[in-house]
């Protein structure tokens, strides 16, 4: 039996228990076909009130996420804790929508500007809220482990420049010069690490949930840490792309809430923390520095390369940010 069956049947044992001795909350017949990636959600109602019990995999990432929630309570955008059990089960309210995602096909013209809007202002209001050291309890500062976040942002760039700079020397498919001058860009930029760790960084923006051409919120912020809007602007670089949502839509909506412009300094680092999430991603969080022997990263980092390469050519000319050498005949 492979961990994600495991998973699931704990995550079974766990609802049903909580469902036993809680009798205004029933499980939904049928359950959505995606259970979860890493964790295992299971959808019910309270009453006639959505909601989602959702296992996680560690208690780690369950103690992040309800940091997440909580600290995010107030913007109305995430879920609302309805109860927590197990130590690795919380009951939350479900937002009312469908995944970003499943948008970007039906979207074009005027709706895909409306909704660019509608996500910059959203993800606006997350960088509103100051992130507050946790002085008892729960610190995702001290105690968010991955990607060696916990040593500060400055330790975790340098550390995947080195590692990046393995796989460049190792990985055929990531010796090609788009790589090199990426995490050359990203060793010139070390600046953008230095800025304080002054808001709630929400790193997984796919778990965004839209209706129609309105942003109605995030879920799964179990990656959520300290971070800053470069950080937080470079993950949103994701959502962007031609078939996807308008990065100067996005911007405008996130400029507008903010009340702030972006300069040419920040697009400097907004595209070099981008950088940076690529590279936790091909080194597979830390995990994998190139070595043939650990097949299955190896394999899955050459699968990404060609994605990875687009997404940080196109997010530089969205940015009107250089990072590759330009040849002039």
């Amino acid at each position: 039996m492979n961990w994600r069956d495991e998973l699931a049947i704990e995550a079974k044992d766990a609802v049903a228990r909580f469902v036993a001795t809680h009798r205004s909350f029933r499980i939904d017949v049928p359950q959505p076909e995606y259970r979860g990636g890493t964790n295992h959600v299971t959808f019910g109602h309270a009453g006639d009130r959505p909601i989602v019990l959702k296992y996680f995999v560690n208690v780690q990432r369950f103690r992040n996420e309800l940091f997440g929630l909580k600290h995010f309570a107030g913007t109305g955008l995430v879920p609302q804790v309805l109860d927590v059990a197990d130590e690795r089960l919380i009951v939350m309210s479900r937002l009312e929508g469908h995944d970003i995602a499943g948008s970007f096909d039906e979207i074009d013209g005027e709706r895909r500007s409306t909704l660019s809007r509608s996500v910059g202002q959203a993800i606006a209001k997350l960088t509103r809220l100051p992130y507050v050291e946790s002085t008892d309890g729960y610190s995702p500062s001290r105690d968010f482990t991955e990607f060696f976040w916990n040593e500060g942002l400055r330790a975790v760039v340098a550390h995947f420049i080195e590692i990046g700079r393995r796989v460049h020397r190792e990985v055929e498919i990531y010796r090609a010069p788009l790589f090199d001058a990426s995490l050359r860009f990203l060793a010139s930029n070390r600046q953008a690490a230095n800025r304080k760790l002054d808001i709630l960084f929400h790193e997984d923006v796919f778990n965004t949930v839209v209706n129609g051409d309105r942003a109605v919120g995030f879920c799964d912020l179990e990656l959520c840490r300290p971070g800053t809007v470069w950080l937080q602007l470079g993950a949103a670089l994701n959502l962007c792309g031609p078939d996807r949502l308008s990065w100067d839509d996005l911007r405008s909506g996130y400029e507008r809430e903010r009340g702030e412009q972006l300069d040419a300094d920040d697009l400097r680092a907004i595209l070099a923390m981008h950088h940076l999430g690529h590279w936790i991603r091909i080194c597979r969080g830390g995990r994998w520095d190139g070595d043939s022997r650990q097949s299955g990263h190896r394999e899955a980092a050459e699968a990404d390369a060609t994605v990875h390469a687009s997404a940080m050519r196109y997010a530089a000319q969205e940015l009107g940010v250089e990072f590759e050498p330009v040849h002039r005949s």
